[in-house]
Protein backbone atom coordinates (compact mmCIF):
# COMPACT_ATOMS: atom_id res chain seq x y z
CA UNK A 1 0.00 0.00 0.00
CA UNK A 2 2.31 2.52 1.04
CA UNK A 3 5.00 1.46 -2.22
CA UNK A 4 1.76 2.21 -4.33
CA UNK A 5 1.29 6.03 -2.85
CA UNK A 6 5.13 6.64 -3.27
CA UNK A 7 4.74 5.96 -6.93
CA UNK A 8 1.58 7.85 -7.28
CA UNK A 9 3.44 10.53 -6.09
CA UNK A 10 6.39 10.36 -7.32
CA UNK A 11 4.13 9.73 -11.07
CA UNK A 12 2.15 13.01 -10.44
CA UNK A 13 2.97 16.30 -12.84
CA UNK A 14 1.10 19.37 -12.82
CA UNK A 15 1.59 22.06 -15.47
CA UNK A 16 2.36 24.95 -16.21
CA UNK A 17 3.04 26.04 -12.74
CA UNK A 18 2.70 29.04 -12.06
CA UNK A 19 0.04 28.98 -14.69
CA UNK A 20 -1.22 32.68 -16.60
CA UNK A 21 -4.01 30.63 -18.48
CA UNK A 22 -6.23 30.08 -15.46
CA UNK A 23 -5.79 25.96 -16.68
CA UNK A 24 -3.44 23.47 -15.37
CA UNK A 25 -3.12 19.80 -16.87
CA UNK A 26 -2.49 17.20 -14.73
CA UNK A 27 -0.20 14.01 -15.66
CA UNK A 28 -0.16 10.51 -13.92
CA UNK A 29 0.59 7.01 -15.07
CA UNK A 30 -2.31 5.93 -12.52
CA UNK A 31 -6.20 5.67 -12.51
CA UNK A 32 -7.46 8.64 -10.87
CA UNK A 33 -10.82 8.93 -8.10
CA UNK A 34 -10.93 12.16 -7.37
CA UNK A 35 -8.90 15.29 -8.41
CA UNK A 36 -9.20 18.19 -5.92
CA UNK A 37 -8.56 21.83 -5.94
CA UNK A 38 -8.06 23.27 -2.58
CA UNK A 39 -7.44 27.02 -1.70
CA UNK A 40 -4.64 28.31 0.76
CA UNK A 41 -6.74 27.90 3.68
CA UNK A 42 -8.12 24.03 3.00
CA UNK A 43 -11.80 25.10 1.62
CA UNK A 44 -13.04 22.85 -1.05
CA UNK A 45 -12.56 24.79 -4.71
CA UNK A 46 -13.55 22.68 -7.12
CA UNK A 47 -14.03 18.57 -7.04
CA UNK A 48 -13.93 15.90 -10.29
CA UNK A 49 -14.94 12.07 -9.41
CA UNK A 50 -13.64 9.82 -11.66
CA UNK A 51 -12.06 12.25 -13.85
CA UNK A 52 -11.90 11.60 -17.84
CA UNK A 53 -8.23 11.84 -19.22
CA UNK A 54 -6.75 12.62 -22.38
CA UNK A 55 -4.03 10.50 -22.90
CA UNK A 56 -3.39 10.31 -19.29
CA UNK A 57 -3.35 13.97 -19.15
CA UNK A 58 -6.19 15.40 -16.92
CA UNK A 59 -7.11 19.26 -16.78
CA UNK A 60 -8.81 22.22 -14.33
CA UNK A 61 -9.43 24.65 -16.39
CA UNK A 62 -11.01 28.53 -15.31
CA UNK A 63 -9.05 28.43 -12.23
CA UNK A 64 -9.29 32.04 -10.00
CA UNK A 65 -6.05 33.52 -9.40
CA UNK A 66 -4.53 32.43 -6.15
CA UNK A 67 -2.27 29.59 -4.41
CA UNK A 68 -3.92 26.30 -4.76
CA UNK A 69 -3.03 22.74 -3.55
CA UNK A 70 -4.38 19.85 -6.16
CA UNK A 71 -4.64 16.91 -4.52
CA UNK A 72 -5.26 13.74 -6.27
CA UNK A 73 -6.95 10.77 -5.06
CA UNK A 74 -6.93 6.75 -6.25
CA UNK A 75 -7.94 3.31 -4.36
CA UNK A 76 -3.68 3.28 -3.17
CA UNK A 77 -3.54 6.58 -1.63
CA UNK A 78 -3.12 10.76 -2.23
CA UNK A 79 -0.64 12.97 -3.86
CA UNK A 80 -0.41 16.78 -3.66
CA UNK A 81 1.19 19.49 -5.03
CA UNK A 82 1.05 23.45 -4.34
CA UNK A 83 0.05 25.29 -7.85
CA UNK A 84 0.03 29.04 -8.36
CA UNK A 85 -2.30 30.92 -10.79
CA UNK A 86 -1.64 34.33 -12.00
Amino acid sequence: LGNQNYELEKSLVIYPNPSVSHTVFINTNYTVDTIELLNINGQLVQKIENPTATNTVFTLENIPTGFYFVKVSNQNGVATRKVIIE
